[in-house]
């Protein structure tokens, strides 16, 4: 028997990206919630912010979620300072319930909208194995935003596990933000960034692996792991990244623990006279104020010194603030310096891609070229 596949139309919608489609693209996916496949038909749909909703039925364990096919472009009425569209478990009280094996299809989210800091284009929560494509246009939220939910229920069942999306962010304010600081998601985000503010924030960090990554253009952090109170920031796995001209830095880590950043390239270009990073390829800790910590944690990245870069304006590739709070730290610094300005010796180059590691901390090992620079 041929399954039937829905679309759209049937509900309503006329996907024109100027009549405004909330009612039936939001009939569409009550008709699928509880698993099926439907098809988004390639069309433009203008729709209401925070109304769509993805959220299936039973509260008493699995939904295998349902399977889109083709590409859809949600465009943002401006109805409220709120989510294009939010995929979710069912709000239980005692029952174990996880939203699983859904793909999203290809998703793009448009916001012309020029205000609001919550206008995030997927809102992702309680769901395990979810796949899809996703781009963000200029949203002034997050292109996705795991929301902190508490109750009811047990909290770690509105974690997100073992989901793969790639993502492509134009202009979004940021690429993906985890606000759920009470425990951890276990996702895997292979994802482009452009002119963000910044790519990525964790809140908890938790067992977040991150791959296959380019930024570029980010006006801020491309990525950063929070002192955030209650937060653990633990099990991060970020492998395989280009990270091009990000103004004040590659990784910003502020709360880390059990964790590993590799095979990354960081570059470092002049931009209208300045550096960019501005601070640093990768900066560890809060200085003295406290509240950080970095413990356990593998660095290996390239440290690409475009030309034009001068010794006087080259920022540090690695800066640990001269924080108290690291210890078990292992970094290699592998430096492609295209401008020619590094010194030949092996104290010239940690002098110039090395700054502020506090003596006291232990144990700390950096090196470059995987020759050992500072070993305490």
């Amino acid at each position: 028997m041929t399954e039937i596949v829905k679309v759209p139309h049937d509900f309503g919608a006329v996907g024109d990206g100027v009549t405004n489609d909330t009612t039936a693209i939001q009939n569409f996916l009550t008709y699928l919630k509880d698993g099926g496949v439907g098809s988004w038909n390639n069309l433009s749909y203008k729709v209401n912010e925070g109304t769509l909703a993805l959220q299936p039925t039973s509260a008493a364990g699995d939904t295998i979620g349902p399977t889109f096919l083709g590409h859809a472009r949600f465009i943002a009425a401006g109805a409220s300072d709120a989510a294009i569209l939010t995929i979710k478990n069912p709000d239980f009280v005692s029952s174990r319930a996880i939203y699983r094996d859904g793909n999203l299809g290809s998703v793009e989210f448009t916001d012309p909208n020029s205000t609001g800091s919550n206008r995030h284009g997927l809102s992702l929560s309680g769901c395990f194995g979810w796949t899809g494509s996703i781009v963000g246009n200029t949203l002034h939220g997050s292109v996705i935003v795991i929301p902190l939910r508490t109750s009811p229920g047990n909290v770690d069942e509105y974690e997100v596990w073992g989901c793969s999306f790639h993502i492509r962010n134009n202009g979004s304010i940021n690429t993906v933000k985890n606000l759920n600081t009470v425990a951890g998601s276990v996702s895997s985000f292979a994802y482009e960034s452009h002119s963000s503010s910044d790519g990525y924030l964790a809140g908890a960090g938790d067992e977040i692996m991150l791959s296959q990554i380019a930024l570029g253009n980010d006006a801020g952090w491309g990525f950063i792991f929070p002192a955030i109170s209650g937060s653990t920031g633990r099990h991060a796995v970020i492998d395989v990244g280009e990270i091009d001209t990000v103004v004040e830095g590659a990784f910003k880590i502020e709360k880390l623990t059990d964790s590993s950043i590799t095979r990354q390239r960081i570059s470092a270009r002049v931009v209208s006279g300045v550096c960019n990073p501005k601070q640093a390829g990768v900066k560890i800790g809060l200085g003295a104020s406290g509240g950080d910590l970095c413990d356990n944690v593998y660095i290996d990245m390239s440290y690409r010194i475009m030309p034009g870069m001068t010794l006087a304006l080259l920022k540090p590739a690695l800066d640990c603030t001269n924080s108290p709070n690291i210890a078990n730290l292992t970094v290699n610094i592998r430096p492609d310096d295209q401008a020619g300005i590094l010194p030949a010796t092996l104290a010239g180059k940690g002098a110039a891609l090395v700054a502020n590691v506090k003596s006291t901390v232990t144990p700390v090992k950096i090196m470059i070229d995987g020759v050992t620079y500072i070993n305490q």
